[in-house]
């Protein structure tokens, strides 16, 4: 397994390093990447720096990002990954998805937090944008993680045949660090389901709440087996309401150290036509997220 991580100079993808190497994905190799802009910054009035300040700025930026990588190889043979290094030139998403292709790798991974005011190249826009674009699976760590130990997560899952192949694609990644996975569906009845279900079994008002929950505990049990079969401690959980509140409540309620979901659309229109949960998670909610593409 091949991945790419987002490596800034203040030092906001250790976490990222940390739940890598708790994830314990076998044979996983690490392509850590620094991505640098060489456009110098300029303050909100008029402002034309000289040849010689935008190289120097280039020299400066360049020797930051270098000793950067150093820094983020050596935590990363601490932590027991296998590391090598690149420093690229351009916009941070574009380049990240771009080296991505081109080493064929399964997974990019970043960080979404500020730790200083001014911040690094890795910050929440970054994230967004890899959310709405990126082809690869994508790991993004948010919230303070210890740095190591068992990890659990909580899979959101609506059991469509992709959200299935979401869940074939994790247990293909085979992460050994996750111990336990706490399966959560939910589900909400609007005018068209209560309209098909009613036509076609004759189901009205409690009853088409009753009938989806017990299908999708049906398929939630199915699931759940699917990884206790791998090794993953499971269980499974089926209520009603929107996605992201039932998302957010079981994060809450099981302490989960990520949640997982499968995203299928790229870009803003895809957002609008497949919905927008996957991409909700990486833009709005406090903890790590690993979005499954599949």
């Amino acid at each position: 397994m091949k991945a790419v991580v987002g490596v800034d100079t203040q030092g906001c993808y250790v976490p990222v390093l940390n739940l890598l190497a708790r994830l314990k994905f076998p044979n996983l190799h690490v392509k850590l990447d620094c991505v640098i802009d060489p456009v110098l910054p300029t303050p909100a009035f008029e402002f034309v720096p000289s040849a010689e300040l935008s190289e120097e700025y280039v020299r400066a930026i360049e020797t930051a990002g270098a000793e950067a990588l150093s820094i983020a190889n050596e935590k990363g043979k601490l932590d027991g990954l296998s590391c090598e290094t690149a420093c690229l030139t351009g916009p941070a998403a574009t380049m990240l998805m771009d080296d991505a292709e081109e080493t064929s790798a399964d997974l990019i991974a970043v960080a979404a937090s500020r730790k200083s005011a001014l911040g690094s190249l890795f910050l929440g826009s970054v994230s967004r944008s890899l959310a709405a674009h990126c082809k690869q699976s994508l790991l993004i760590a948010k919230a303070d993680l210890a740095p190591s130990g068992p990890l659990t997560a909580v899979f959101a899952t609506d059991h469509s045949e992709y959200a299935q192949r979401a869940l074939e694609k994790l247990l293909q990644f085979d992460p050994k660090g996750l111990s336990q996975v706490h399966l959560v569906t939910a589900f909400t009845a609007g005018d068209y389901v209560q309209a098909v279900l009613g036509s076609n079994l004759g189901l009205k008002g409690p009853q088409v709440d009753q009938f989806l929950a017990r299908e999708l505990e049906r398929l939630s049990k199915a699931a759940a087996k699917k990884l206790r079969d791998h090794g993953i401690k499971a269980d499974h959980k089926v209520q009603k309401g929107q996605a992201n509140e039932v998302i957010a409540d079981a994060m809450k309620d099981t302490k989960a150290d990520l949640v997982i979901v499968g995203a299928q659309g790229h870009g803003f229109i895809d957002r609008l036509i497949l919905g927008s949960v996957s991409f909700h998670q990486v833009a709005s909610e406090p903890y790590a997220v690993m979005v499954i593409r599949a």
